[in-house]
């Protein structure tokens, strides 16, 4: 009937697909209902991939439940924590579930949980000049990693320090205008931690210094942190999941409220037999992705930095060459993977570039997330799926192409050696040919003089003996950037 309709709308958070009305006999226990066939409305990749492992280490839990919902370019390959964080910060919102349950196609985010003594927590409202303590030690209440999300909002600040939290869920009758400042004090706090912050204090502080204002998300924008883990939301609190990043985590289906234990229960290492995860000592929050038309919204409100977005874009031909070189080898296994290694110098100023960037994003873990949030979206993803692959490749490395653990000194020597001296450095390769113009785009030096200074660089780099290099044990490794710089003043 036409309310049947309405209702699966609603149950399948009007997630495209066609339900079938089962016609032929069903269960007993079912006799008298309507059931319908709603796998049409499961997400393709869920079908293909269920039971199923990967082929080669590297798509983890953050791939899984982000492709599964769209994401194309994130298919296949690895998603690193600060990539996930970025695509839940900029497409999705955290769901109230006090007032709505998350529904067919969210994602649950996972994180552990942080416990506190009974003394350790404490707020001012505003006609309370001193902090109230409360007991929370019986109960235990569980305080997130998370701690100080509402209160970066309320102080308006890029960060709040790591002991700031909230206790909103554990006093509810406290309202927003009412708390001055929410704090939570640990044993290890010091004096001056412990004391209530004042917001506008602490920004006349920030203006007296001259210190750069930071590049702010919409004051509707959340920053969601990726947590330790992520899983799709299906129906009948179940979850979909991919359990880690290597081959023996299986693509599965399992309850949201024990998604962390079978986790661990998937792990396969008879040697290093994981404990068994305790699902009570993680807790979870639900994420939706937005509609187009609020993506749009999101969009005009975002604030761009030109000035960084452009430094950061001037490496687009080298971020652009370095993904096209791991992606080639990135569905390789084993032997096949042995044979067609990236060189070990190309690897060294991939770890070089991407460095660079992160100098002039100037922040590191979940601070870089809103950074990023300042500089052109397409910019921002390539260098994150950059990012991501180079973690990917060495997971390659460390299984396919690495010495076993019983192997002798001797042996692992000769391996080492044998590495360098086939793997360092093809100079007269087409892919470092490649390699090195990229590097002179980005420089800006005029076409016209890249054949020859390529050729000098190339010279020079035919002259460097890897087994030396072996030998020296990084007190030799070449200077990629010197040789290329002396290129460049000799054209």
């Amino acid at each position: 009937s036409g309310n049947d309709w309405a209702v699966l709308k609603q149950v399948l958070n009007g997630c495209e697909g066609r339900a079938q009305l089962f016609r032929e006999p069903v269960d007993e226990v079912l006799a008298g209902f309507k059931v319908y066939d709603i796998t049409n409305y499961i997400p393709q990749l869920v079908k293909e991939r269920l039971g199923k492992d990967r082929d080669v280490p590297g798509p983890n839990c953050y791939q899984a439940a982000l492709a599964a919902l769209g994401f194309a370019d994130l298919e296949g390959r690895h998603v690193d924590p600060l990539e996930a964080g970025y695509h839940f910060t900029c497409d999705f919102e955290e769901i109230d579930e006090v007032r709505n349950d998350p529904a067919l196609g969210d994602i649950r985010i996972y994180h552990e949980r942080h416990r506190l003594p009974a003394s350790a927590v404490g707020f001012a409202a505003a006609e309370e000049p001193e902090p109230a303590l409360i007991d929370i030690m019986e109960d235990a209440h569980d305080i997130p990693p998370a701690i100080g999300a509402s209160c970066v909002h309320m102080f308006n600040l890029e960060e709040a320090p790591e002991w700031v939290g909230t206790i909103l869920d554990i006093v509810p009758d406290i309202s927003d205008e009412n708390l001055k400042a929410v704090t939570a004090i640990t044993p290890f706090a010091s004096t001056a931690e412990a004391e209530m912050l004042e917001p506008r204090a602490e920004l006349e502080a920030l203006e007296a210094e001259e210190v750069e204002a930071p590049v702010m998300l919409p004051e509707f924008v959340t920053q969601i942190k990726p947590g330790v883990h992520a899983a799709l939301v299906l129906l009948g609190g179940l979850v979909f999941q991919r359990g880690g990043w290597d081959e023996d985590h299986v693509n599965m289906i399992v309850p949201a409220a024990q998604a962390m234990s079978a986790i661990e229960a998937i792990i396969r290492d008879k040697f290093y037999p994981p404990e068994k995860a305790n699902d009570e000592d993680f807790a979870s929050k639900a994420i939706r992705k937005l509609s187009p038309e609020e993506l749009a919204l999101r969009e005009d409100e975002r604030v761009i930095d030109e000035e960084l977005s452009a430094e950061i874009a001037a490496y687009a031909p080298l971020i652009e060459h370095y993904t096209g070189r791991l992606l080639a080898v990135s569905c390789f296994q084993w032997s096949e993977f042995a044979n067609n290694r990236v060189d070990l110098l190309t690897m060294e100023n991939i770890w070089s570039i991407l460095s660079d960037i992160e100098k002039k994003l100037g922040k590191q873990g979940d601070g870089m997330i809103r950074v990023l949030q300042s500089i052109d979206e397409n910019v921002a993803k390539a260098y994150l799926k950059l990012r991501s692959l180079r973690w990917q490749y060495q997971a390659m490395v460390n299984r396919y192409d690495s010495p076993g653990r019983a192997d002798s000194s001797a042996k692992k020597k000769r391996r080492q050696k044998k590495l360098y001296q086939e793997y360092y450095i093809h100079p007269g390769s087409k892919a470092f040919r490649n390699e090195i113009k990229a590097h002179l785009v980005v420089r800006a030096v005029a076409p016209k003089k890249r054949a020859g200074i390529i050729k000098l660089v190339i010279a020079q780099l035919k002259k460097v003996d890897p087994v030396r290099l072996v030998k020296g044990y990084g007190a030799d490794q070449i200077n990629f950037f010197e040789i290329l710089n002396q290129a460049i003043e000799e054209a």
